[in-house]
């Protein structure tokens, strides 16, 4: 066995996520977004690979709640270590399901039969520079098609498109002075710095 056993937060109970959906009911209601193929989703454990949006935020929530809505499946996302760091934020993130994203916890929710959900492309994706709206930016990380075959686990490919429509990147890590002072913070704290929209 590793090193580092399984760490995975409780599955949220049914009233918990009703609760946690119908926060975002009235932000649905003026963005409303629409959802594809949710219906072709295995009902014992796939994992949902994606692209992340720049933030996030925009999209990556909405399509959580429509899961549970329409097929009353929980999600597990996997967060990277920067989100684990973060006191009150990682207590959140683990009410909500998420997961670390190491190997032990992916070969614990995939014996579990957990639909899982994996953004290859971690805060480098969500951070996006100018001009990278829609680009995959996954770099070699394929650890998840190694696990997905190791367990004979379904890959379901899913996207979000239109948030990255919705901002323009003012200022990233490529742009001069702000550029050096988040160098100069990541290298400090260890956290990405957000690019300026």
């Amino acid at each position: 066995m590793a090193d580092n056993p399984a760490q995975i937060p409780e599955l949220p109970s049914e009233q918990a996520i009703d609760r946690l959906v119908s926060l975002l009911e009235p932000h649905r209601r003026i963005t409303a977004p629409k959802f594809y193929g949710i219906e072709n989703l295995p009902d014992d454990g796939s994992l949902l690979v994606g692209n992340h949006t720049i933030f996030g935020f925009l999209d990556l929530p909405f399509m959580l709640a429509e899961v549970w809505k329409s097929r009353q499946i929980v999600v597990r996302g996997l967060g990277e270590d920067a989100h684990y760091k973060v006191p009150v934020w990682r207590d959140l993130l683990g009410a909500c399901g998420m997961v670390p994203g190491t190997r032990d916890n992916v070969h614990a929710l995939m014996r579990d039969h957990q639909t899982i959900l994996v953004f290859p492309g971690g805060s480098r994706e969500v951070f996006k520079r100018r001009g990278q709206q829609y680009q995959l930016l996954w770099r070699e990380r394929m650890g998840f098609a190694r696990l997905a075959i190791e367990h004979g686990y379904r890959i379901v490919p899913c996207a979000a498109v239109g948030a990255e429509d919705m901002l323009d990147v003012i200022a990233d890590v490529d742009t001069p002075v702000y550029g050096q002072l988040a160098r100069l913070s990541k290298k400090v704290t260890g956290f990405p710095v957000p690019p300026v929209v």
